[in-house]
Formats: C-alpha cells, sequence, structure tokens
C-alpha cells in the first residue's frame, strides 16, 4: 500500500512539472488528507486513522460574489518593445502599415509561433500598432 502511494505521488509530480514545462498552470487541487500508519505490532483495524469529515456550517448571512477588478490597461509601446522587438527590430514594425485588423492577424500567427500575450495585452498592442 505505501509503495502505491509513494508511486502515485511520483507520477503526479512528474506530471505537475510535464504541465509546468510546458506552460501550462497546474490547477489548484488540495493535498490529500495525511495518512498515519500506526506501528506493525499494532491490530490491522487500527493501521490508518482518517481525519474526521468535516460538516458544513450552515451560514445566516448570504455574500455576493464580489465583481472582478478591471484589468489595469496596457501600454501598448512597453508591449512592443518587451515582446516584438526580441525576434524583430523595430524598422520592421514600424515600416508596416497595416490595419487593426491585419494587425490582429499578425499578433495571432506570432502567438501561434511562440508569442506570449493575453487578450488584453493582444487588444492594447493591437490598438497601439494600428495608430503608428
Amino acid at each position: 500500500m505505501k509503495e502505491h502511494v509513494v508511486l502515485l505521488a511520483v507520477l503526479m509530480t512528474i506530471c505537475g512539472l510535464g504541465a509546468v514545462a510546458c506552460g501550462a498552470s497546474a490547477p489548484a487541487t488540495e493535498a490529500p488528507a495525511a495518512r498515519t500508519v500506526a506501528p506493525a505490532s499494532a491490530p490491522a483495524s487500527a493501521t490508518a486513522t482518517e481525519p474526521p469529515a468535516a460538516t458544513p456550517v450552515p451560514s445566516t448571512v448570504t455574500e455576493e460574489p464580489a465583481a472582478p477588478e478591471p484589468e489595469p490597461p496596457f501600454d501598448g509601446n512597453a508591449l512592443l518593445q518587451e515582446r516584438c522587438t526580441a525576434c524583430h527590430d523595430l524598422g520592421r514594425v514600424e515600416s508596416a502599415s497595416k490595419t487593426a485588423d491585419e494587425w490582429r492577424k499578425t499578433i495571432e500567427r506570432m502567438i501561434g509561433k511562440g508569442a506570449r500575450l493575453n487578450d488584453a495585452e493582444k487588444e492594447a498592442l493591437i490598438e497601439f500598432l494600428a495608430g503608428l
């Protein structure tokens, strides 16, 4: 039994490291409850103890979920400097005369090649580039 638990822990660690290495974020999970093992001389019924089940506490106050905070505005020029100039010089970007839709297609293609931008950053960059 102990060997199975150790093997499971090793496999979970390897999967977690693989997900992190691939850029995925592992979902937040609770760690399994720790089990304590009694000495070998103890009777079989007392070899492991499990924590008591949590009992729900009734709530008399109903709280509304907090509204998500708006994302801060991003500086398109700063994003261009930080994310794009690693592969492209500014002359190439500044000489391209594209519409917002054309920049969107270009940026989505660059994200497909490994550029890292979330949706809000992508929109800020498109707006900045289309205004050049």
